[in-house]
C-alpha cells in the first residue's frame, strides 16, 4: 500500500502479470478515491496507472480492464452491493 488516507483515497501497487498471476516484479499503480457527494452518494474513481510496464502485452490488458467487465463492471457491482446496504 502506498497510500491510506480513510475514507478519502487508497493507493497501491498492483502487481498482476498479463496472464492475471503475481508478479512481484511488475509494478502497476491502483488509485482509488472517494468523494461525498450527498448524504447517500459517493463518487468513486479509479485510475489503473504504468500500464505501460506490462511491455508489449500493455494494450491488450487495457482493452481487458476497460471491457465491461474489467474495472467498470467491478465497480458497477460494488456500486449495487452499497446499494443494497
Amino acid at each position: 500500500m502506498l497510500v491510506w488516507d480513510p475514507p478519502r483515497r487508497l493507493l497501491l501497487n498492483w502487481q498482476i502479470s498479463a496472464q492475471w498471476m503475481h508478479d512481484p516484479d511488475l509494478v502497476t499503480e491502483l488509485d482509488l478515491s472517494f468523494t461525498a457527494l450527498s448524504d447517500s452518494t459517493t463518487l468513486v474513481e479509479l485510475e489503473h496507472r504504468r500500464l505501460e510496464n506490462l511491455g508489449e502485452a500493455a494494450a491488450g490488458i487495457r482493452l481487458q480492464l476497460d471491457d465491461p467487465s474489467g474495472w467498470q463492471g467491478l465497480l458497477g457491482r460494488f456500486a449495487l452491493r452499497c446499494a443494497e446496504r
